[in-house]
């Protein structure tokens, strides 16, 4: 049973970090975020992804949207 969730909880990781390297690359792009939140998937979703394009540093992009996500430890400690 705890193998299924460790499992679980990876792979939503996972997603999440697709998530927001494809918001960060259309940001990038100039593509706007109403355009690329449907492209995301759903199990990688968390409610700051659509306040991603406000960042313009890396600090800012931790400070703003990943610090409250369970990506924020990882992400701090790079």
């Amino acid at each position: 049973m705890f193998y299924s969730v460790v499992e679980v909880m990876c792979a939503r990781y996972s997603y999440m970090i697709d998530n927001i390297v494809l918001l960060i690359t259309g940001t990038l792009h100039q593509r706007a975020i109403s355009e690329l939140i449907p492209k995301c998937h759903p199990l990688g979703s968390f409610e700051q992804m659509e306040a991603i394009h406000i960042a313009s540093s890396p600090a800012e992009l931790y400070n703003a949207v990943l610090v409250d996500t369970p990506l924020g430890e990882y992400v701090h400690l790079l």
